[in-house]
């Protein structure tokens, strides 16, 4: 009957969900360490160095080496 406008609907807020940023939740504790920062990174599967920045600096080194493994990991086809 009016499968049209339901698609139509559909493929908007599908479109919407798709450009919605996804946000990290702030590390709230255990987050001083390189290990700790490392560790927090992997749980949120990072992938922007800079989502590391405004905590101790040696969690932030773990964090951006945790980034940067992660993207070593995955091959130039996967676009990282």
């Amino acid at each position: 009957m009016h499968q049209k406008p339901l698609l139509l609907i559909s493929g908007l807020l599908l479109g919407a969900c798709a450009s919605t940023p996804v946000t990290t939740a702030p590390c709230r504790q255990y987050c001083a360490t390189q290990a700790e920062g490392y560790e927090w990174a992997q749980r949120a599967v990072l992938l922007d160095p800079k989502a590391c920045e405004g905590y101790a600096p040696e969690f932030v080194r773990g964090c951006k080496l945790s980034v940067r493994d992660y993207q070593q990991s995955k091959s130039p086809r996967d676009g990282y």
